[in-house]
């Protein structure tokens, strides 16, 4: 032992992927508290261990380094998980059943919610339910629906609540869709859907905290170790600081799960000021951080700002100009500059949405420029979602040292590409194999309750490309099973900064490690997504075991 006290912790006879820069293969891997004091073949590290070492035989399981989504909204989710979960529904039947359900023990006049993970594409009919239809099951209560992040779904009571009527125009930047009569069905997109939104009472904060401790929970149950959380669209300031402050709250008492960063949601110069002042300083744990200041450049899939116009869409998309929603409108320009100059100054990361090609255009030219002044590079500026770059963004991106994060959107949300967007640019849509072959910085990741909160849901669509209704779209950009696990654990801290910390399976790192049920690399494909975790290791301690 060479004078060393002997290590608490060694998992032996395993399949250990390092994710170093080598990506290097081992048998066993020993922690000295909460770090990797070494890693290499069985009989080596065994010696390592004294009486009260805890010796871990993995049976020739496979080990990867702690998985890290470095795009999520984890407060969404602690504010969604106790909705009515329907991304098992088969059909609108389906929905309607698991809606049904809830009101049968919900008082008349109380508040329904669905989460968010769920998607027309999985259901028989192709279509959203429209609001007659859950009216048959929630007549005496109001319902939200939520369908990702800038799409809902409101039954009657709810569109009366908030005032939604037939003379009700679609606000700036939204739409109020419409049946063939004009009336509302019920589908409300981007700004419309916060009319109803904000009658829906938020759960309660003395509440929230245990709700992001039950969702830490569940993702170390899919060997999920580190969260980005990238704040809600149009998130206030208020929502902001009591998001922020709950984390502090479960990081000083010892009860967080999960590492995690925490960015705030500007709407404006005014916000991004405060974010900045108050909570700028916390940047440096290795715990919980401060990641710095979210802007929305665009919406989703049906409010992407894109160069050309979308295809028409009966019922929702009808006007042969729409482009999708642009945040930062001409008239917002140097706003969006003055912002940029407010994060650069504090020293701090931007992370800034853009889905459509001209949304991702503004960010990247918007981004060089501010370069220009101060470089960004050490700053970590992030591209969140990239669906559509091109050449030239790329190389801006690499020139300039900008990061980039990717998810699985198309999994769910690949046929609406299609109806939106045309087949053109739903196969170009999230280009991973350019973006590698390009050397620019990508950190994998969900967006859930956007989209399913399961890495490996993620990392199978990313090597074979299939959306949920079955069919392939952008083949051409597949990557490996490798590079898809880098992008979730190197890639994703790279991009977050702690790249020091996490990331890889070497000494001096954080033990954050995973053990397999089965092997990704040798499953098949299409049975990625079925990967069970046997032991999620967080700093050396197991906060899940199955």
């Amino acid at each position: 032992m060479s004078g060393k006290t002997a290590v608490d912790v060694i998992l032996y006879n395993g399949m250990i992927s390092t994710m170093d820069a080598k990506r290097a293969e081992a048998e066993a891997v020993a922690f000295r508290g909460d770090v990797i004091e070494a890693v290499g073949k069985d009989d080596v590290i065994l010696k390592l261990a004294g009486s009260g070492t805890k010796l871990v035989d993995l049976k020739k399981k496979r080990v990867l380094p702690g998985l890290n989504d470095s795009h999520s909204h984890m407060s969404d989710l602690a504010g969604d998980i106790y909705g009515v979960d329907v991304s098992e529904a088969a059909c609108i039947s389906d929905m309607l059943k698991a809606i049904a359900a809830r009101a049968e023990s919900t008082a008349p006049g109380e508040w329904i919610t669905v989460r968010q993970a769920w998607h027309e594409s999985q259901l028989k009919e192709r279509r959203m339910p429209t609001r007659f239809e859950l009216d048959t099951v929630t007549s005496r209560n109001p319902l939200f629906v939520r369908r990702g992040g800038h799409v809902c779904i409101a039954n009657s009571m709810a569109l009366s609540i908030a005032g939604i009527t037939e003379k009700t125009p679609d606000p700036e930047r939204g739409v109020i869709c419409r049946d063939e009569d004009g009336r509302p069905n019920g589908v409300l997109i981007e700004s419309a859907r916060t009319i109803v939104e904000k009658y829906v009472p938020e759960l309660p904060v003395e509440k929230y905290a245990q709700a992001y401790k039950d969702s830490a929970s569940e993702l170390n149950r899919l060997g999920v170790t580190t969260a980005a959380d990238c704040a809600g669209f149009g998130r206030s300031d208020a929502k902001n600081d009591e998001v922020i402050d709950t984390y502090i709250k479960l990081y000083e008492a010892g009860e967080i799960t999960l590492r995690t960063i925490a960015l705030y949601n500007a709407i404006n110069i005014d916000s991004a000021r405060r974010g900045a002042a108050r909570y700028g300083m916390l940047r440096d744990g290795d715990m919980f951080k401060f990641g710095g200041i979210k802007l929305f450049q665009d919406g989703g899939i049906e409010g992407a700002n894109m160069r050309t116009p979308f295809q028409l869409v009966e019922g929702t998309q009808t006007d042969p100009e729409y482009c999708g929603v642009p945040v930062f409108d001409d008239a917002r320009d140097q706003e969006f500059r003055d912002i940029m100059q407010v994060v650069a100054d504090s020293g701090l990361q931007l992370q800034t949405h853009a889905v459509g090609d001209a949304s991702i255009d503004f960010v990247v030219n918007h981004y060089e420029g501010q370069n220009a002044k101060s470089p960004i590079r050490d700053l970590r500026w992030t591209i969140c979602h990239i669906m559509l770059p091109s050449s030239a963004n790329l190389e801006a991106i690499k020139r300039c040292g900008m990061v980039t994060t990717v998810q699985d959107h198309p999994y769910l949300m690949g046929e609406n590409m299609s109806l939106y967007w045309g087949e053109d640019r739903a196969n170009r849509a999230m280009s991973l194999r350019t973006m590698i072959d390009s050397g620019v910085v990508m950190g994998g990741g969900t967006d859930l309750p956007v989209i399913p909160a399961s890495p490996f849901i993620c990392i199978e669509w990313m090597v074979d490309r299939k959306i949920i209704s079955g069919r392939v779209l952008g083949a051409d950009q597949a990557i490996t099973r490798e590079e898809a696990i880098y992008l979730w654990t190197m890639g994703s801290a790279r991009c977050e900064g702690w790249d020091h910390i996490i990331g890889s399976i070497e000494p001096g790192k954080k033990a954050d490690v995973i053990v397999l049920n089965e092997d990704i690399f040798s499953v098949p494909t299409d049975e990625i997504k079925n990967i069970t975790v046997n032991t999620t290791y967080l700093g050396g301690k197991a906060v899940y075991q199955a």
